[in-house]
């Protein structure tokens, strides 16, 4: 039998026997338990370290489709493909069309395995042109309040397989995406609610949840991400809201995807490619880097390979990003003379705190010598005391 790769996962002869004797044993135990007890053999696990047992599942119906395999039947009916309904939640819809600085405090919570997470996908479903659909892989659900009004949902899932655009600006060869694709995650879902009317309100929650989706990430899948990614459908949007956060426009897409052994054409539509926060782990090395904050997760990289026009204009603005807070310090001796931002207002606090620090000391020292004058000043009074009483008596 010749080698055959699924799921990037190369079967062979002796890896087909021992599949089958796996199966044989736990014949009983249905699909979902062959699969994960034959991950825990493999030690095939996802990068936060979950079984990989989807995969795993369609490596066996693979081979049991192509009469290489004996596999039990399914215990439940397939329900893959079948939308299912999604209860509704009512919300108030009073109409909000204020400048941003009338709202209230704009807000993001993750609502994922949480009890706003039905209300996400509610919202979603009933408002969002593309309904909601359960996401297979990482994902993650965000939305946004003024308040207690919910203004906007966001939503977050595995990246595009293949987006050739997106391959060339990062500059990736096949080998390499495959190592890196999952420091990548696709904003799947963004829904401003209709009734809201507030200009700039989409870029500015763009920027809050980019701020704190790597930390959610890696809380809950334990690894960061570092590039973010979405597709823009060119007849129904500009997108304007995230030319307006700074993500760069890479390029366009057929309009195609694929989902299982299907390809899908969309409406015969092409797509606009945006990414945002490129950075080493995705480019070659020895790029140019910029960062922000380091409060302010993710790590938003942009690099840009020496010696092109684009990393002579970069290195021209000297931007905000090239900070001395830069949490690594490569990044700083890649420039000739990097600017530190607020520098001598840093200086003045350290001065003042010395200051403030040898005045606390020198009043420490002033007031110990006074306790010590003090007890002196004391004890020879009661000498005298002592002996003009001796005196006395005699």
């Amino acid at each position: 039998m010749e080698t055959i790769v699924i799921r990037k996962r190369a079967i062979t002869a002796n890896d087909l026997n021992f599949i089958q004797s796996v199966v044989h044993e736990n014949w009983d135990k249905g699909r979902t338990k062959i699969s994960q007890i034959l991950c825990r053999r493999w030690n095939w696990v996802q990068p936060n370290g979950q079984l990989k047992d989807m995969a795993c599942r369609e490596i066996l119906l693979i081979l049991h489709r192509k009469g290489l395999l004996d596999y039990p039947p399914a215990k439940q009916a397939c329900t893959n493909g079948i939308k299912k309904d999604v209860p509704r939640i009512h919300v108030e819809q009073n109409p909000i069309c204020c400048n941003i600085s009338e709202l209230e405090p704009v807000r993001i919570e993750m609502v994922r395995h949480t009890d706003k997470e039905a209300l996400y996908n509610s919202l979603v479903d009933e408002f969002h042109y593309l309904g909601h659909a359960q996401i297979v892989g990482c994902n993650l659900k965000y939305m946004a309040f003024s308040g207690d009004t919910p203004l906007a949902c966001v939503g977050w899932g595995s990246a595009a397989w293949a987006v050739n655009s997106r391959e060339q600006f990062i500059g990736w060869s096949k080998t390499i995406k495959d190592q890196r694709l999952h420091f990548i995650a696709n904003n799947t879902r963004f829904l401003v609610l209709p009734w809201i009317c507030v200009k700039c309100l989409a870029s500015i929650i763009l920027a809050l949840n980019i701020k704190r989706i790597s930390a959610d990430w890696f809380k809950l899948y334990h690894y960061p991400l570092y590039l973010l990614e979405t597709f823009v459908e060119q007849d129904r949007f500009k997108g304007t809201c995230y030319r307006a956060s700074n993500w760069t426009h890479v390029g366009q897409t057929i309009g195609t995807s694929k989902k299982g052994h299907k390809h899908l054409k969309h409406n015969n539509s092409l797509n606009e490619s945006y990414d945002i926060a490129s950075c080493q782990h995705l480019h070659n090395k020895n790029a140019f880097s910029t960062h922000s904050y380091i409060e302010d997760l993710p790590r938003l990289l942009t690099e840009v390979p020496r010696g092109t026009k684009r990393y002579i204009d970069v290195k021209k603005m000297r931007s905000a990003a090239e900070r001395v807070n830069s949490v690594i310090k490569e990044d700083l001796k890649i420039l000739n003379h990097p600017i530190v931002y607020n520098k001598n207002r840093a200086d003045i606090l350290a001065q003042i705190t010395t200051i403030v620090l040898l005045i606390y000391k020198a009043f420490s020292f002033i007031a110990r010598i006074s306790a010590l004058w003090a007890e002196c000043i004391a004890s020879k009074s009661d000498i005298n005391e002592n002996g003009s009483s001796r005196i006395s008596v005699i």
